[in-house]
């Protein structure tokens, strides 16, 4: 589940996708949302590509008509609506070892994204592949032009949160607050080096109590997302998790997503995430 670096150089931050980027007028490219080779990564091959619009699949737009592609949209589409989706541009299948999907961004604003999903997790449980995809609706959430301070970029521990790597997460975005209350900030520094790194993951769910899974320790973007997954699918959780639950149902347009999705019998309350072991 891949995020995005900033703009001198960049992608997201798992793999190698790179943005554009112009250094003559400074300014960035918009990736094309059906081209396998900007939005894909040299870890994986994207077979098959659906154009979004409006929030709701439309045409084809590469490869072949694929039915694992519609079964991870139709896992997106129960526990999302049409509305949230609207920033989405396309939607993927990929065949790889790369994560098990993937947001990336399309644009420098960060109002459009793409989603790609890996073969084998589209034909997953239907309650993982909707963790799956609501884990990557989280990264849609933080990483919105909307929540997050443009301009050059500034050291992690001042900017409170290092995921979008286009500006500084401000205080309008669940991830600042998120970070701030959630990561100390020997942790947030210790970022800069080890953004992603499994080893670094792996100390940190030994060292701290409260992530939902090991790898929501990774950084605090996975963090939120894997909490978020876990909150709006009422899936079960350790109690030492329960302040990062609690920060969920601090807000009410995410209590609604959760009620919403109980009410459609769309959660996934037989899965428990078992946190760090430790």
């Amino acid at each position: 589940m891949k995020f995005v670096l900033w703009v001198a150089g960049v992608l997201l931050a798992v793999a190698g996708v790179n943005l554009a980027f112009d250094f003559e007028t400074g300014g960035v490219w918009q990736l094309d949302p059906c081209d396998p080779q900007e939005i894909g990564t040299p870890e994986d091959t994207i077979s098959s590509i659906y154009r979004i619009e409006n929030g709701n699949i439309a045409e084809r737009c590469f490869g072949p008509s694929d039915d694992d592609l519609f079964r991870a949209w139709g896992a997106m589409a129960q526990i999302t609506t049409a509305e949230e989706r609207a920033g989405l541009r396309s939607f993927a299948i990929f065949d790889g070892a790369f994560a098990a999907a993937y947001t990336q961004q399309l644009n420098l604003e960060a109002t459009e994204f793409t989603i790609a999903v890996r073969r084998d997790v589209a034909r997953s449980h239907g309650q993982s592949l909707r963790h799956v995809m609501a884990h990557e609706f989280a990264h849609m959430l933080t990483n919105h032009t909307s929540n997050v301070f443009s301009g050059e970029k500034v050291p992690t521990v001042d900017c409170l949160s290092d995921e979008n790597r286009y500006g500084c997460a401000g205080w309008g975005n669940y991830l600042a607050t998120w970070t701030y209350q959630f990561w100390p900030e020997q942790e947030v520094v210790r970022l800069e080096a080890e953004y992603r790194s499994s080893a670094e993951a792996a100390r940190r769910c030994s060292e701290y109590s409260g992530f939902v899974t090991e790898y929501g320790a990774t950084n605090p973007g996975e963090d939120f997302a894997e909490t978020f997954a876990a909150f709006v699918l009422s899936s079960r959780t350790p109690a030492s998790a329960q302040s990062r639950m609690n920060f969920m149902s601090s807000f009410p347009e995410i209590v609604a997503i959760r009620d919403r999705i109980n009410a459609a019998g769309y959660n996934a309350s037989d899965i428990y995430l078992e946190g760090c072991s430790r």
